[in-house]
């Protein structure tokens, strides 16, 4: 009864009964499906079970759109904005019913799964209509917080103190994507894929109101930047969060600024938490600078965020290698803060959201590509292979980094405390990235417009199945061609031999002699 209760106060349930129509979705085109989401988050539902299977069917009926089904085309410019708004304001509202929130039961952790799904689903529909909305899209055209467009949605609560990222405060909180692959696998490496990697402290100096933000990097460990430099990477995407007490805000800004710029100037910076442990503070992930920071500054209060990440059992093998202290004993119990889970956090709220059109199509495969991968992992077994050249560059680039000589020349690359098996990883995730990638990319050129996530997971499935089978008939010709060759070359069959190097050739895999089961 006490969780019925708390539903209906999160509008998460309705106070009069219902009886569930066999699809809660009426209508599977775009307009339909986003006003289906609106109107449920507006009246709410009968049960955590009923939010689960309801959401789940807002979110099967995005994952299905298609061209054609979506009639996205038949929209008006007018419109196309009105929908991308009106999404905004319903990820807006969730957001806010999420608040009183408290997970009690498996129900309840279904429950938040589905508004996760369907709010990162409901932004993927809000970025193709915004691809759709500036075909000629250049990266230098938006800048992030400052250009104007419906590419740039500012929360109605704070229309008239936030214009733009001069309005900026200390201890505002920037939620971004980065552009590599390596950002797109710490975007989805938790129980339920987000599209965020990276999180940013805003410090802004009482006397000189200069803004700098503090940060942790995967290369470089944490260190501080000037505000304009952030900007100027011009961030896929962004978020920009606030929390409502300022003089706690700007302690842990203040806080967390000085220890890092410290560590700084005496010429040795925290090194980067590979390990994603926010309660040991003597290394630093960038989620792990918001939370000892709030944390400090509340007394100990603060423990953010409400609802932590936890990790796929079924990925242990790549999620040691990238350093999490993650085991078969801990992953049912380990939780840490990934940057995604900022969203979803109560104490914060949502101040603005800026994505730049130009990158979007990027971001968008690089989450695809990631998906598909772990997917492989998990289903089939697969693992990376670092080549022998990998293997190469990661040994010479490990000891040059030790050598005084060299350090700084490469320091800001392979960090002091990444391992050998981390470096190959990051290096072989980036070629089979751009392989898939540049796959992709050849069927986007015979299209007019965006490839659609379902598209694309379509594609790379098929890929792999290809790919799969290139494999094995090359690894089947190169044992047939070693044991030809064992013989004299006067008595080899000649005509064999090049026969079976032609097909070795024609069949050269494009990723599985890097990643595979």
């Amino acid at each position: 009864m006490r969780i019925y209760i708390l539903l209906i106060a999160l509008g998460l349930v309705s106070c009069q009964p219902r009886v569930r129509a066999p699809g809660s979705v009426q209508g599977n085109d775009l307009a339909s499906i986003i006003e289906t989401f609106h109107r449920g988050a507006q009246e709410g539902v009968s049960s955590s079970e009923d939010c689960h299977l309801r959401l789940t069917d807002v979110y099967n009926a995005i994952f299905h759109l298609t061209i054609d089904s979506s009639l996205a085309l038949d929209l008006t410019k007018k419109e196309q904005e009105d929908l991308i708004r009106k999404s905004f304001l319903t990820r807006l509202e969730i957001k806010e019913k999420l608040k009183q929130l408290r997970i009690q039961n498996k129900m309840d952790t279904a429950c938040l799964g589905a508004v996760k799904d369907v709010v990162r689903a409901m932004r993927y529909v809000e970025d193709y209509m915004i691809e759709v909305f500036y075909p000629l899209a250049q990266i230098e055209d938006f800048e992030t917080f400052k250009t104007p467009g419906i590419h740039f949605l500012i929360n109605p609560k704070f229309e008239k103190t936030f214009k733009s990222h001069e309005d900026l405060k200390s201890g505002d909180i920037i939620l971004s994507r980065g552009g590599a692959y390596s950002s797109a696998a710490i975007a989805r490496i938790g129980t339920h894929d987000t599209q965020f990697s990276h999180l940013i402290l805003i410090y802004k100096d009482p006397k000189t109101k200069k803004l700098q933000t503090v940060e942790a990097h995967i290369e470089v460990g944490s260190l501080t930047l000037q505000m304009q430099q952030v900007l100027d990477e011009r961030h896929a995407r962004a978020m920009l969060f606030r929390y409502p007490d300022e003089a706690i805000a700007h302690q842990a800004a203040e806080i967390m600024f000085k220890r890092v710029r410290a560590a700084e100037q005496t010429g040795k910076r925290i090194p980067y938490d590979f390990s994603m442990d926010y309660h040991d503070g003597t290394t630093l992930f960038c989620s792990e600078i918001i939370s000892e920071g709030f944390k400090k500054a509340s007394k100990g209060k603060l423990d953010i965020p409400d609802h932590k990440t936890q990790f796929n059992p079924r990925l242990l093998p790549f999620l040691q290698l990238l350093g999490i202290k993650v085991n078969e004993r801990n992953v049912d119990t380990f939780k840490t803060f990934a940057p995604g889970d900022m969203q979803f956090d109560s104490h914060f709220e949502v101040v603005a959201e800026f994505r730049n059109p130009a990158k979007l199509r990027d971001s968008r495969e690089k989450d695809a590509i990631l998906t598909k991968i772990f997917e492989w992992m998990s289903e089939y077994k697969y693992s990376f292979r670092p080549p022998v050249g990998i293997q190469t560059k990661t040994m010479v680039s490990w000891i040059l980094r030790r050598t005084p000589i060299a350090q700084r020349f490469l320091e800001e690359k392979f960090p002091l405390n990444m391992s050998r098996d981390q470096l190959k990883l990051f290096l072989v995730l980036d070629d089979v990235g751009k392989v898939l990638q540049d796959h992709i990319a050849e069927v986007q050129l015979k299209l007019d417009l965006p490839l659609t996530p379902q598209e694309i997971y379509e594609i790379l499935e098929d890929f792999r199945k290809d790919d799969a089978l290139r494999f094995k008939i090359y690894t089947q010709k190169n044992s047939e061609l070693s044991r030809l060759n064992q013989f004299d070359r006067e008595s080899r069959d000649h005509f064999q031999e090049t026969r079976l190097r032609r097909e070795i050739k024609a069949n050269k895999p494009h990723f599985h002699q890097w990643f595979r089961d």
